[in-house]
C-alpha cells in the first residue's frame, strides 16, 4: 500500500473574521446604498442647473461641520484629547453613519474612540450622550429664538406616507432590537453597571461649566451651519427662503431621520425637508431638488472621503 505523504494531505482554506466582517460590511453597503442611487442620479440632473457658487458656498459650510464637531468632543472629554485624530473620527463618521440608522455608528465610534484614549466606558458614554442632549438643546434654543425674532411661524405640515425602505428598515431594526433584547439579558448586570458609571461621570461637567457652555454654542453653530447650507442650495436652484425657514426645514428634516430606522435617515430626512418646505409655499418640483441637493452635499459626498478615513481611523486611532 502507498505511503501518503503528509503534504498531499487536504488542507481546509482558513478565512478569518476579520475577512468575514469586511465582506459583510460591504454587502451591508451595497444593500443600502445601491437602491438609493436611484436618487442620486435625479439629484445630479437638477443640479446640473444649480449656482455653482452657492453650491460650492453649501460645500464649505459642510466641511466645516466636521471641523466643529470635532471642537465639541474635545471640549466635553474628560481627559485631553487632540483635535487632529479627532476630526478624523468625526469623517469617519461621514461613512459610518450612512450604515446605521440614527447616527447610532457614530456614535459608537466616537465612544470606541474615546476609551481607546484613556476614557472609561461610563465616562465616554457621558461625553456622547452629553454631546447629544447639546445637539437638542441647541436646535431648541435657535428655534425658540426664530419663533421670538423673526415673523416666520410654526409650519403646518402633511406628513406624508411612509415608503417601502423605511417599513422594510422598521422592520429590520425591530428584529435586530429583539436579538439585541435576547443576548442583553446576560448582560443586563454589566449594562447597569456602565448606566451608573455614566451618570456618576455627568457630574464632572460641575466644574467644567465654561468648556460646557463652549460646546452648547459650538452645538447651535452646528445647527445654523447646516441651516446655511440648505439656504445656500435654495438659492442656488433661485428660491428664497427665509434664515428661519431654513432652520425649520433642517430641525425637522433630522427629527423625522431620526425617528425612522434607515441610514444616514434616508428617505426620511428628506421627506421632512420637503414637507417643511412645502408647507412654506415653495411648490413641490423645487422643495424636492432643494431637499436632494442638500442631502446629496450631507449624505453622498462624505461617504468616499469617510470611507477612506475610517480605514486610517482603524489603524492609527482605535
Amino acid at each position: 500500500m502507498p505511503h501518503r505523504s503528509r503534504s498531499s494531505h487536504h488542507v481546509r482554506p482558513h478565512i478569518s473574521r476579520a475577512a468575514l466582517v469586511n465582506l459583510a460590511l460591504v454587502g451591508l453597503v451595497l444593500y443600502i446604498l445601491v437602491p438609493a442611487f436611484g436618487g442620486l442620479e435625479q439629484t445630479l440632473h437638477v443640479l446640473q442647473r444649480a449656482d455653482a457658487e452657492f453650491i460650492g458656498a453649501a460645500i464649505i459650510l459642510i466641511t466645516v461641520n466636521f471641523g466643529v464637531a470635532a471642537l465639541i468632543y474635545v471640549l466635553l472629554a474628560p481627559r485631553s484629547i487632540r483635535f487632529r485624530p479627532t476630526l478624523c473620527v468625526q469623517l469617519a463618521g461621514g461613512f459610518v453613519n450612512r450604515l446605521l440608522p440614527a447616527g447610532l455608528g457614530n456614535l459608537g465610534l466616537n465612544a470606541l474612540y474615546l476609551m481607546r484614549h484613556g476614557h472609561s466606558a461610563g465616562a465616554a458614554g457621558a461625553v456622547v450622550a452629553t454631546n447629544n442632549v447639546l445637539g437638542i438643546l441647541g436646535n431648541v434654543l435657535l428655534v425658540t429664538t426664530a419663533l421670538v425674532f423673526s415673523s416666520v411661524s410654526i409650519p403646518n405640515i402633511q406628513v406624508p406616507q411612509p415608503s417601502l425602505l423605511i417599513v422594510v428598515g422598521m422592520a429590520a431594526v425591530g428584529a435586530v432590537l429583539f436579538l439585541l433584547a435576547q443576548r442583553m439579558k446576560r448582560s443586563a448586570p454589566l449594562i447597569h453597571k456602565a448606566l451608573q458609571d455614566a451618570v456618576q461621570n455627568m457630574h464632572l461637567y460641575e466644574q467644567r461649566k465654561l468648556r460646557l457652555l463652549a460646546a452648547l454654542v459650538c452645538s447651535m453653530f452646528l445647527t445654523a451651519l447646516h441651516a446655511a447650507a440648505i439656504y445656500a442650495v435654495a438659492r442656488a436652484l433661485a428660491v428664497e427662503l427665509h434664515p428661519a425657514q431654513a432652520l425649520f426645514a433642517i430641525s425637522v428634516g433630522a427629527f423625522v431621520g431620526a425617528a425612522v430606522p434607515t441610514p444616514g435617515g434616508l428617505g426620511g430626512a428628506e421627506a421632512g425637508i420637503v414637507a417643511t418646505l412645502v408647507a412654506y409655499g415653495v411648490p413641490y418640483h423645487l422643495a424636492l431638488p432643494i431637499a436632494l441637493g442638500y442631502r446629496l452635499i450631507t449624505f453622498w459626498l462624505p461617504l468616499i472621503p469617510g470611507m477612506i478615513m475610517l480605514h486610517i481611523v482603524e489603524k492609527k486611532y482605535l
